[in-house]
């Protein structure tokens, strides 16, 4: 995908222009807090560049902020599987709109990091929200499973402090 992004670009530079200008129109709509006219700019930009995981994320956010919950759903998703190793901002941008925001699907939280962890293996912030979901949530056996597989990547006192916490 890459080297196909990198073929694309070198044949059709004035393509990329326009749409890394359409991006930064929805970005300065956004920053203004006018979300619908932030989306009409990256759907444009969108349909230039398709693959382009952060105007999907971007899109998401804006459709979010308008409450079009199932349209910031849709986006998300493309932002998660055009991403690349590491790049993770549709998935905790999806978790937590299911639990902030998108209320009737609060129970598919989990499934958004769980199916993120298959892309993105071993992701500490990944992993550090299901071990924050479960603790939340009371299941303290799947909290404690994730907060020790946490603990093994980041061996940090924060972590440290949760296992000691759900222990007791």
């Amino acid at each position: 995908m890459i080297e196909n992004d990198q073929k694309d670009l070198a044949n059709n530079p004035d393509k990329y222009k326009k749409a890394a200008a359409t991006m930064d129109m929805g970005l300065a709509w956004y920053n203004l807090k006018e979300y619908e006219l932030a989306t009409k700019w990256w759907k444009k930009g969108l349909r230039i560049e398709p693959n382009n995981q952060i105007g999907w994320y971007n899109l998401g956010n804006a459709y979010r902020e308008i409450r079009k919950y199932s349209k910031a759903e849709d986006a998300y998703e493309e932002s998660m599987k055009i991403a690349r190793s590491g790049e993770i901002d549709g998935c905790l941008a999806l978790g937590e709109m299911y639990k902030y925001n998108y209320i009737e699907k609060k129970d598919k939280e989990p499934d958004v990091y769980k199916k993120c962890l298959k892309k993105h293996f071993n992701n500490r912030d990944l992993i550090a929200h299901l071990a924050g979901y479960y603790r939340d949530t009371g299941d303290k056996k799947k909290a404690l499973f994730y907060f020790d597989k946490l603990f093994s990547i980041d061996p940090s006192q924060e972590v440290s402090d949760e296992l000691r916490q759900l222990g007791n």
